[in-house]
């Protein structure tokens, strides 16, 4: 609530990505789908988002598309799907998919 007193156009962009997704969250939804939910934000901000992701997705289906994650981001996520040039490339576990490539 570091926010609370301040309207919705005068946060910053990642402070208003934050108020996005909280606000889909009160809605307990079956599946969330989360386009880019670290971008814009700061490394601490990235990893926090990431474990709200992570701890949400044991009451609901989550899926997040994320472009060059930080290691820290990428390796809280069970499951990850490479594209290159529009495919798929790779679909399973994210502790596997080093030894892949």
């Amino acid at each position: 609530m570091e926010r609370a007193d301040v309207r919705a156009r005068l946060l910053s962009g990642g402070q208003r990505k934050r108020l996005s997704l909280g606000l889909e969250l009160i809605h307990s939804p079956a599946v969330l789908l989360a386009d880019e939910p670290t971008s814009g934000l700061d490394s601490v901000a990235a990893a926090a988002t990431t474990q709200l992701l992570l701890e949400h997705s044991a009451e609901m289906t989550v899926a997040a598309v994320v472009h060059q994650p930080s290691i820290a981001v990428f390796l809280k996520f069970a499951r990850v799907a490479v594209l290159a040039g529009g495919r798929l490339c790779y679909d399973g576990a994210t502790a596997d998919v080093a030894a892949f490539f």
